[in-house]
């Protein structure tokens, strides 16, 4: 339901905002292997500066631009 959806999103928001703010904090690179590859994984990933490279591992270089429409998370900023 988009209830659920919303929801989900808002956790994996705030989760990969803290996760980020810590690597890009300690010069660390990202790379997150995705079980189950949707349109909403792959969207919320996208926003938050990962790319696709090869099957289901999507890779974050540490300080990757975030597209000026997302909203930094509290204590990030887009850079």
């Amino acid at each position: 339901t988009t209830a659920e959806q919303d929801y989900r999103g808002h956790i994996m928001s705030a989760l990969l905002g803290q996760i980020i703010i810590e690597a890009d904090a300690n010069k660390a690179n990202l790379a997150i292997r995705v079980q189950r590859m949707d349109g909403e994984i792959k969207n919320i990933l996208e926003r938050f500066g990962f790319r696709r490279t090869s099957g289901m591992i999507m890779k974050r270089n540490h300080g990757a631009v975030r597209p000026t429409s997302v909203s930094p998370p509290q204590g990030m900023v887009n850079r």
